[in-house]
């Protein structure tokens, strides 16, 4: 039976977890833990986790307790939980340094603790404790460690690079160990994904007279941030006309419209309005299909106009239309 962590230093009032890992089948795992203020020995089934791991969690550890697994017949040697006073985390601000090349200001999280930006962001993490702590770090789940350098009495700082996905925790140096001060926060490395753009109105390719005013409509969105979002349109294969959507740089959504008047262009039955849309990012350009407007003839409409005819006699005549 392979149990974790073993012998280890815990923060007091602080959860363990304890793992066990059998070569074996076994019907039931049992630990036996017995606290350091009591004599007896007390023991508690293990939680089936996978196949044949199991688990036990130690839920705001008090004081130190000595335990051993049991399971078939089989018994590990004792471990022992110590438990030290260390400080505890009470706040911690998160302040995202983006990379030049995304052209973003910084951005802060407060609170903050999960840390979620583009590949190449540098978060910078300040920290605030209960009481002052000495040999403060963070400890990625790569096996990296990153120093807390104090700032104050209680705050501390520290920055952490973001290039792939992963967990983090802060802990302290103590006797030789490294004592966990929080539970874990994710690292999420965001991929900067192209913006997407779509022509709204119309929907479709339209049909409108030659004195018509076709409202466009253009909508654009990006994970991070669009630099700019544009509608282009010629006139029969004329000069390309481009028309910027405002505000459309710095935002993570935009949209915009712009009227286009078809007598401006003198336009006849079979001329075509060719047009589509743009947006960028700060390293792709996202474009919609073409769509057109074509100018139809005016419509016509018939009626047919009837007479009636009659006339009364001797005192005079009557006519309806």
């Amino acid at each position: 039976i392979t149990v974790q962590p073993g012998n280890k230093l815990v923060r007091r009032k602080a959860d363990q977890l304890v793992t066990a890992q059998l070569t074996f089948v076994a019907p039931q795992v049992r630990i036996f833990a017995k606290y350091a203020s009591t004599a007896k020995w007390e023991e508690a089934q293990m939680v089936p986790r996978n196949g044949t791991a199991y688990e036990f969690l130690f839920a705001g550890l008090p004081e130190p307790v000595e335990y051993y697994v049991e399971a078939g017949g089989v018994k590990t040697k004792t471990f022992k939980l110590d438990v030290i006073d260390l400080p505890g985390i009470k706040h911690v601000k998160v302040t995202y340094h983006f990379p030049s090349w995304l052209g973003m200001a910084p951005a802060t999280e407060d609170p903050g603790g999960d840390l979620r930006a583009v590949k190449g962001t540098v978060a910078e993490l300040s920290i605030e404790t209960d009481k002052p702590l000495k040999n403060g770090l963070i400890e990625v789940d790569d096996g990296s460690h990153i120093e807390l350098k104090a700032t104050g009495e209680r705050t501390l700082t520290a920055k952490v690079p973001i290039e792939k996905d992963g967990v983090y925790h802060f802990a302290a140096s103590e006797q030789g160990e490294s004592v966990r001060l929080s539970e874990d926060y994710f690292i999420e490395a965001r991929n900067d994904d192209a913006p997407t753009v779509k022509i709204i109105r119309p929907r479709s390719d339209a049909r409108v007279s030659p004195i018509e005013e076709v409202m466009v409509g253009v909508q654009a969105s990006d994970d991070f941030a669009l630099q700019g979002v544009e509608l282009h349109y010629t006139v029969n294969g004329g000069p390309e006309k481009v028309v910027p959507i405002p505000n459309s740089k710095g935002v993570k959504n935009a949209s915009g419209e712009t009227m286009i008047a078809l007598e401006d262009y003198k336009m006849i039955p079979g001329d075509v309005i060719a047009m589509y849309a743009t947006a960028k990012d700060a390293r792709a350009t996202s474009q919609t299909d073409m769509t057109f407007i074509q100018a139809e003839p005016f419509e016509r409409n018939f009626s047919q106009s009837q007479q009636m005819g009659g006339g009364g006699g001797g005192g005079g005549g009557g006519m309806q239309d």
